[in-house]
């Protein structure tokens, strides 16, 4: 296998696994309240520090990406967000929950902020000059943010 077809094929596993990771705690929260005596309402704001650590942190990560390795952003990404999901799995606090999907979030950062997600650019151009190019010049989050900004002030216009 050639070793862009690898980077291509990892780039979506992780695409995938930082969508499912961060979103997995909405079903989970439905066992939750029988375990913790805590109706759904009183548990959903444990997750919120883990969305907003995943919103916030995908520029960064896209800059440090630029600035020393997406393959080493990409192994940090598997390995962290892997052992905080297990061990937000193994938390006895809504408190330790929290803290715990807040790590998730962050390394779910990592495999967000890639040339493709938000900006336009193709994930083939990953790596490349091109890609590294858009990500400085656009952000990641920060385009999605203006598209969705624009397509929400049309519909509410």
């Amino acid at each position: 296998m050639r070793r862009s077809t690898l980077r291509f094929l990892f780039l979506n596993i992780g695409h995938f696994l930082d969508h499912f990771f961060v979103l997995i705690f909405a079903t989970a929260a439905l066992h939750l309240t029988s375990v913790w005596n805590m109706s759904y309402a009183e548990l959903v704001p444990y997750a919120t520090p883990g969305f907003i650590a995943f919103a916030i942190g995908a520029v960064p990560a896209g800059w440090l990406a630029d600035k020393w390795s997406r393959e080493g952003m990409m192994a940090i990404f598997f390995l962290g967000i892997g052992v905080c999901s297990m061990l937000a799995g193994m938390a006895n606090t809504p408190l330790q929950l929290a803290f715990l999907l807040t790590l998730v979030g962050t390394f779910g950062d990592l495999s967000s902020c890639r040339p493709g997600h938000g900006g336009g650019a193709t994930g083939q151009d990953w790596g490349t000059d091109r890609g590294k190019r858009h990500i400085r010049k656009h952000g990641c989050s920060l385009r999605s943010i203006d598209k969705w900004c624009s397509h929400g002030h049309r519909w509410l216009a």
